[in-house]
């Protein structure tokens, strides 16, 4: 069920079931579980040197909206519902002490809203995180990107729970 704009009373209007099962029950509902999806890829990713790597997601651990298929753009989570949404991603990389680690987000193929980025460091499973909030309209879609120079083509990682995952859920309208 969607969330519905509350109503706006005058005196002297009649509060029926049905206003009450629209407006309260059904917003409450829908507020208790919100649109949200967490998606990951379950085999590691090869990453070539100091090219920007479109991370795709073949696997759903939730998926309450429709946000996310693993078939068509199995790369982006598309907001079906408009509002304000807290966006992240994690992955890891192959231990490489040479050069940088970058993980961004990109809104509608365009804007980058959100990056990180970290030294090598020489360890294996080298965690990166991004997060951000973000006000979305209704068909935007944001896509995952890692980078790295290291001289080398590294590995992301597939880690249980940890790498590489992507998530939306939305906070408020």
């Amino acid at each position: 069920m969607p969330y519905t704009t509350p109503k706006t009373w005058a005196s002297g209007d009649v509060l029926t079931a049905a206003d009450l099962n629209t407006y309260v029950r059904d917003n409450v509902a829908f507020n208790a579980n919100p649109p949200k999806c967490r998606v990951f890829n379950s085999a590691a990713i090869s990453a070539a040197n100091a090219v920007d790597v479109l991370v795709t997601l073949d696997s759903e651990r939730f998926d309450t909206d429709t946000m996310h298929s693993t078939t068509t753009n199995p790369e982006r989570i598309t907001f079906t519902t408009a509002g304000t949404y807290l966006v992240g991603a994690s992955l890891a990389w192959s231990d490489n002490a040479a050069g940088s680690r970058v993980i961004y987000i990109r809104r509608n193929g365009v804007n980058r809203i959100v990056q990180q980025s970290t030294t090598g460091t020489g360890v294996a499973n080298n965690p990166i995180a991004a997060s951000t909030l973000f006000y979305f309209a209704a068909n935007d879609y944001v896509e995952l990107f890692a980078f790295q120079n290291s001289g080398s083509v590294l590995t992301i990682a597939a880690l249980t729970e940890n790498s590489p995952e992507f998530w939306a859920v939305r906070v408020s309208a």
